[in-house]
C-alpha cells in the first residue's frame, strides 16, 4: 500500500464494507467473505501507517460474519433468508 491520507484510507474501507454488506444482503456469502479478507488486509496495511478504525473494532475478530451482530441484523432486515448460491 502506498502512503495515503487517513481520509482516503477510510473512504476505501467504507466502500469495501458497503460492498461486503451488499453481497451478504444478496445472499452471496462467498463474495462477502472474500471482500472481508480484503478488508482485513486493508486494515493491516493502514495500521502499519499508524491508522486505526474509528469504531474501535479489534483486528483479531476472526469470527465468520454469520457470528457477528452485523450479520444477524442484516438477516433480520432481509427476512432471515440466506443462501450462498443464487
Amino acid at each position: 500500500m502506498t502512503k495515503t491520507t487517513y481520509a482516503d484510507w477510510m473512504a476505501v474501507l467504507e466502500r469495501m464494507e458497503r460492498t461486503q454488506r451488499e453481497h451478504y444482503l444478496a445472499g452471496h456469502d462467498d463474495e462477502g467473505d472474500a471482500v472481508g479478507r480484503q478488508i482485513e488486509q486493508w486494515i493491516l496495511a493502514g495500521r502499519a501507517q499508524g491508522y486505526c478504525v474509528r469504531d474501535g473494532r479489534p483486528l483479531t475478530d476472526m469470527r465468520h460474519p454469520s457470528e457477528t451482530n452485523l450479520a444477524s441484523e442484516m438477516r433480520r432486515q432481509a427476512g432471515g433468508h440466506r443462501s450462498s448460491k443464487h
